[in-house]
């Protein structure tokens, strides 16, 4: 028994720091993409939420869980981005919908503005993908910040084609 070493209180105080210290803070990732954090598992979207600081709930719907991410990224000035179809929803905005999802209204929604449908003369069912922000003011839900790519090519690049209405036909001769 004399061959024991018991810790001393300050020994073991030490211990105990040094534990805390070993523990490495959660590195954030650089983006997030809604396309991806949609098809990820429920584990890793668990995950996820803990290395953002959020508590993840069993009761938490998947599609608010996502969008609680996608908040607490942008709110840590993470990247976020999305890629969808358009669907004009009124007169001031459009919004991006999901094939993998039918299409259906979700609670990561994703607002296309007017301003950014007139620049670049966006038409229902064009694949377009962008980076993503918070509500400002009277909007409710994310917004579109920038548009990056119409249909696969650069938006600095892309120009609407011709209005099927504004062809000119060629009959055949024969």
């Amino acid at each position: 028994m004399d061959n024991d070493v018991i810790p001393s209180p300050e020994t073991q105080s030490n211990e105990s720091e040094t534990t805390a210290v070993a523990e490495q803070p959660v590195s954030l990732p650089a983006s997030l993409d809604i396309n991806r954090l949609q098809q990820c598992s429920p584990n890793e979207l668990d995950q996820l939420c803990r290395d953002f600081g959020l508590n993840a709930f069993a009761t938490r719907p998947r599609h608010h869980q996502i969008l609680d991410l996608v908040r607490a990224a942008l709110s840590q000035k993470v990247s976020v981005t999305a890629e969808g179809f358009f669907a004009v929803v009124s007169d001031n905005f459009g919004i991006l919908r999901w094939p993998r999802l039918n299409f259906l209204s979700v609670p990561e929604d994703i607002a296309v503005p007017r301003a950014v449908s007139e620049r670049y003369q966006l038409r229902p069912g064009n694949l377009i993908a962008g980076t993503v922000r918070l509500p400002r003011e009277r909007e409710k839900i994310l917004t579109l910040d920038e548009l990056t790519r119409v249909e696969g090519i650069p938006a600095q690049e892309w120009s609407a084609p011709t209005a099927f209405d504004n062809l000119t036909p060629l009959f055949p001769e024969g």
